[in-house]
């Protein structure tokens, strides 16, 4: 799909190859990729801060480009899908919930969502996010994602907030994932099968009990320590 079609404010020619010239570069380059790599793989006379200032410079309006770039998406995989379809030839869908990390540079001390976290590698100086991914037969694609903050996080951002109104709120990986799924919930047709995976970290009570009211099925592993039916899984 052209750019121009799904890009919610007025674009330039150069806006456009610019946006095309950054997709191409990261879907065609492997291991890490910076803004100079895709410049040189498209073997054009673009300056790569040319590249940069159209992430910087350009008018973003975030909000609505996320919201139009999600509808679009979770349109697109579920486009085949018919309500009322439970014959076992129509595919499933599968929505996906999982929390990644990116990496930063320990000196990387003025991007504010980046803090110190802890997996099973150890201690990372990283941005978290809970995203969602959305799989209906042979399409798939990640569909929204949210930054998960720590409180001390969000008490030192909030700091420097004036206005009450917007100061941010803590919400836990748990909370983030039932945002999402709610957002997701109006674009998934009624009485289509729908399975909903997780690792064991999200296996709660709550986050299952909320799949289940909207008709969903979940599929998850269980810690050893949880109960089930008032019994340890152990």
């Amino acid at each position: 799909m052209h750019p121009r079609k799904w890009l919610p404010f007025k674009t330039t020619l150069p806006q456009i190859r610019h946006i095309t010239r950054f997709m191409e570069g990261s879907l065609a380059l492997d291991g890490k990729k910076t803004l100079t790599k895709i410049v040189k793989i498209n073997m054009d006379s673009t300056h790569p801060s040319s590249l940069a200032d159209f992430f910087t410079c350009s008018k973003w309006k975030d909000k609505i480009f996320r919201a139009n770039l999600f509808t679009k998406n979770i349109k697109w995989v579920t486009e085949n899908c018919k309500k009322g379809s439970k014959t076992d030839k129509c595919h499933p869908i599968v929505i996906s919930i999982d929390d990644s990390d990116a990496s930063k540079p320990q000196n990387s001390r003025h991007f504010e969502p980046v803090d110190w976290f802890c997996d099973e590698k150890g201690y990372k100086h990283a941005v978290v996010f809970v995203s969602v991914h959305i799989t209906c037969g042979k399409k798939g694609v990640p569909v929204d994602f949210e930054i998960y903050l720590k409180r001390k996080t969000i008490r030192k951002l909030n700091r420097k907030i004036k206005d009450k109104n917007d100061k941010i709120k803590f919400l836990s990986k748990m909370l983030i994932a039932m945002e999402l799924l709610k957002k997701v919930k109006p674009y998934i047709p009624d009485d289509y099968p729908v399975y909903v995976t997780f690792d064991s970290w999200y296996a709660s009570k709550k986050l299952i009990n909320f799949c289940l009211a909207q008709g969903w099925h979940v599929i998850c592993r269980l810690k050893s320590n949880r109960s089930f039916n008032g019994k340890k899984v152990s």
